[in-house]
């Protein structure tokens, strides 16, 4: 392999790529910022014309993991959150959003300790 492409991480601990109607789309789960804060954004990229680009930011909390799965033709994609560096909790809610190509909701479908 030859690098291709780089794309800024920050503290990433998994990518997850997934397709919807032809679209591919790769999740970043960004696990943390330094050691004393792990509130931070991952991202969701969609391939586009030969390159990635932000498709939707998701605001997490040491990310650990991204999952796609489908249920009935509806696409569907989980972050696992992990730990609150500032309380030291690992009491996180993790999420699962419903993709928005297939339907109107756009917020998080559950929310889940």
């Amino acid at each position: 392999f030859t690098e291709f492409l780089r794309v800024n991480t920050t503290g990433a601990a998994h990518w997850e790529h997934f397709e919807i109607d032809n679209v591919h789309y790769l999740a970043v789960a960004n696990h943390r910022i330094s050691a004393k804060s792990t509130k931070l954004e991952s991202v969701v990229y969609r391939w586009d014309n030969g390159t990635l680009v932000e498709h939707k930011r998701v605001n997490t909390i040491g990310a650990r993991d991204w999952e796609h799965f489908e249920i009935d033709n509806v696409h569907y994609l989980v972050i696992a959150n992990h730990l609150d560096q500032n309380s030291n909790l690992y009491n996180q809610e993790s999420v699962i959003y419903r993709s928005p190509q297939l339907c109107t909701h756009k917020a998080p479908l559950i929310r889940f300790h």
